[in-house]
């Protein structure tokens, strides 16, 4: 490992065969549009401490890529995880009264939920999560796991279940079930016509999993920061459902949302082979990403 005056992190393997070191730059965030999406360990659910117990932080990369040339790799947006880390997404995204945010693995939907603006806010951002796997009528831990040894996988389809596509929709209406009233953008713009074309930020908004606040920002990845995953040290990974947990929803369901997208990311999940690949690699990173994450997202 070799960190040369520029801050770059070089890590090569010269003994490995197979696949490639991998070369790209650490990230705080994945952005696409009016999107903003982070991936972090999850720790605010029973059992969640010990579920990720001994493992680091997600290290997240964009425009990764083969150093050898005759190699067709190229993700935009890739994260590598300790095996078996229970994660979730954390979103930011721009809406009218709020957005619907939905993930995807292999095209089957497994999240659909909403953030909504509070009483009167319109046309801000705001943030939700994605943080855990629904499947009939059910909710699941999102764990990370290592395609190489699910001996079941047929060859080729590893990338099928490698990435994860998380996007948010505007929100036009939602549904207030205690009082079975429909609130429109409509609506809460023609109470407000002399303030409708300014961009409302700082004041707290009502969703399922946080509240949404400001502007968002995008300066956190001015200096990035070139690493290398070296070839001995990564397999692919893959989403896949843990343990069964409950949910607390809130009194109130999505309404009408827009067709297009507000933004939309597809990550690509690896894994470290084992912790002492994960401590030479990652090690480093959580110095300089996770202090951001902490402080943006407000992460313990």
């Amino acid at each position: 490992m070799i960190i040369n005056n520029e801050n770059e992190l070089i890590i090569t393997n010269v003994e490995a065969v197979g696949r490639p070191d991998l070369i790209g730059f650490a990230t705080d965030y994945f952005n696409n549009g009016k999107l903003k999406v982070t991936c972090r360990l999850r720790d605010y659910m029973e059992g969640d401490s010990q579920k990720n117990a001994g493992k680091f932080q997600p290290l997240m990369i964009t425009d990764l890529i083969s150093v050898r040339e005759e190699d067709d790799i190229n993700y935009k947006f890739a994260c590598v995880c300790c095996e078996d880390s229970v994660v979730e997404f954390p979103v930011e995204s721009f809406g009218s009264i709020g957005f619907a945010v939905k993930a995807e693995l292999n095209n089957e939907i497994i999240y659909s939920s909403g953030v909504r603006w509070s009483d009167g806010e319109y046309d801000q951002y705001g943030k939700g999560t994605v943080n855990r796997i629904e499947r009939d009528g059910k909710t699941f831990d999102i764990v990370v796991k290592n395609v190489t040894k699910d001996t079941s996988m047929v060859p080729g389809q590893a990338i099928r279940y490698q990435k994860i596509t998380i996007y948010t929709q505007d929100l036009l209406s939602w549904h207030d079930l205690d009082t079975n009233k429909e609130i429109t953008a409509d609506e809460v713009r023609a109470k407000d016509r002399n303030n409708a074309r300014m961009l409302r930020v700082g004041r707290p908004a009502a969703n399922l999993m946080g509240t949404g606040k400001r502007a968002m920002q995008t300066d956190d990845n001015s200096h990035k920061t070139q690493i290398t995953l070296p070839a001995g040290s990564y397999d692919p990974g893959k989403i896949e459902e843990g343990q069964e947990i409950t949910i607390r929803y809130g009194r109130w369901c999505l309404g009408k949302v827009s067709e297009s997208r507000l933004g939309s990311v597809n990550i690509y999940m690896f894994v470290f082979k084992t912790r002492e690949e994960a401590e030479k690699v990652i090690g480093r990173y959580n110095s300089l990403t996770e202090s951001k994450q902490a402080r943006y997202w407000g992460i313990r």
